[in-house]
């Protein structure tokens, strides 16, 4: 019965389109991911502090870090949002954050040991709490802070 109709002949074509029509659209949703994640960066905002630190913007718009860019292009996170003041010298970066409950907060970057293939916890201190930053560092490292303007 098979035979007579045909069936038995078209259907190991009929397999191979539909494996070559599924490849086809494997490829295709890889191809529109890879293209969709690499225009991520045309969308959100990066400011160049000094050298190769960047304010960044986080996952949601008002959430700004302070990142170091690394030699391939990538941003690692060096503060976390939310930066309300930054402010640099030539050995430190600082910023100010504010959480989600209200609290502010200090974070200082020494430059002096930081790169891109630093961990963040060495080159970083914080959060540090407003009265020891003011009686501790602010005279100490002397870093005019200028509050975040977009």
């Amino acid at each position: 019965m098979y035979l007579a109709d045909g069936d038995l002949l078209r259907w190991p074509m009929n397999i191979s389109k539909y494996i070559a029509i599924r490849k086809n659209l494997q490829w295709s949703g890889i191809l529109i991911l890879i293209f969709l994640t690499s225009c991520g960066d045309l969308f959100s905002y990066k400011k160049n502090i000094i050298d190769n630190y960047y304010l960044v913007e986080g996952d949601n718009k008002n959430d700004l870090t302070i990142c170091i860019r690394a030699d391939d292009g990538v941003f690692l996170r060096r503060i976390p949002a939310q930066i309300i003041e930054y402010g640099y010298t030539d050995s430190f970066v600082v910023g100010k954050t504010k959480s989600y409950t209200n609290i502010e907060s200090y974070y200082i970057i020494n430059r002096k040991k930081d790169s891109d293939v630093t961990f963040e916890k060495v080159a970083t201190i914080g959060p540090i709490e407003e009265s020891e930053y003011t009686r501790d560092w602010s005279q100490r490292i002397n870093v005019k802070l200028t509050k975040v303007a977009r």
